[in-house]
């Protein structure tokens, strides 16, 4: 049960519920939010300049204390997406985005709605103020639209995203380019290691103009958790070329034999070229063709690399 309270210092509440480690502001709309959009002029809205707001120091896991939260289910008519992100290069931090609803169209209700090269970093997406339970927007965490050069996350540890408990993917990338999506939680609770999935795929690139995005890194901070969800950890089944999938942790995806780790075909498993099939430079093309899906639903912990060149 949550209570409502107008004072600004915790010390001052008496009876705090022990379950809930602080308090938070919650924003509820009425009506869909205005598209942030400022043709060159970036917009920076920074919820960790509340009172008492901190960013995550503990990553895999997650610390950060959010106060505030946007809380999208009072806007009956629903929307495309709870925050659209529009001309500019504009950055979210510090944010609760959850309990958004669709407005009866395919592909809305989403958390975020990038459109441009813009920031996601350090928010809770689809879960409440705790990290742990699911309230989970009727979309995607977050959905690109035709975007390119986002970045999503980051290698630092206050730049991780938890993105879960969303009714469709964590994150879908729709004829979206040369994005970063780095060292996220997608599909876990705060800690990173218990389960709070997506209703579809972790990551999900769609669209032949889906090509050069980068999913992880070999970095330190760069890998991404991507587990829990209910569909594929990664699909890339109408994507393009050009996408690089690398030192993510990917594990517990999928409900079915055709839900893969990483998923080029949605047919499950494909075996990779026997020898005596293999091009005349298969040399050169065998790191990129390995491997072709990649099975990871619930066979443990594994780390990934693929290149769709």
């Amino acid at each position: 049960m949550s209570c409502t309270t107008i004072e600004s210092n915790d010390a001052n509440i008496v009876g705090i519920d022990p379950d809930w480690p602080h308090s938070w502001w919650s924003i509820r709309p009425a009506s869909p939010l205005p598209n942030i959009a400022a043709t060159g002029i970036g917009i920076f809205i920074d919820g960790y300049t509340q009172t008492g707001a901190s960013a995550n120091t503990s990553a895999p896991g997650q610390d950060a204390v959010l106060r505030v939260e946007i809380d999208g289910s009072g806007i009956v008519a629903g929307v495309t997406n709870g925050l659209t992100i529009g001309a500019g290069t504009n950055t979210i931090t510090g944010l609760i985005i959850n309990r958004f609803v669709g407005d009866g169209n395919p592909g809305t209700g989403n958390g975020i709605g990038i459109t441009s090269s813009d920031t996601i970093r350090g928010n809770f997406i689809g879960t409440d103020a705790s990290g742990t339970v699911d309230l989970g927007n009727a979309g995607s965490g977050i959905a690109s639209s035709s975007g390119f050069s986002s970045n999503i996350g980051g290698s630092a540890d206050a730049d991780v995203n938890l993105i879960s408990g969303n009714n469709a993917d964590g994150i879908t990338l729709s004829n979206s380019n040369t994005n970063l999506i780095l060292g996220n939680l997608i599909g876990t609770r705060a800690n990173g290691t218990s389960g709070l999935g997506n209703g579809g795929a972790g990551i999900s690139l769609t669209g032949l103009g889906s090509g050069f995005n980068t999913i992880g890194g070999e970095n330190p901070g760069e890998g991404n958790t991507i587990a829990f969800n209910v569909a594929d950890g990664v699909s890339l089944t109408t994507a393009g070329t050009g996408n690089s999938i690398r030192g993510n942790s990917i594990f517990s995806n999928g409900t079915t034999s055709l839900h893969l780790g990483i998923d080029l075909g949605a047919d499950g498993v494909t075996a990779n070229d026997a020898p005596a099939s293999l091009d005349a430079d298969s040399r050169s093309k065998q790191p990129s063709e390995l491997p072709r899906d990649y099975a990871g639903a619930g066979d443990g912990k594994h780390q990934d690399d693929y290149r769709n060149a």
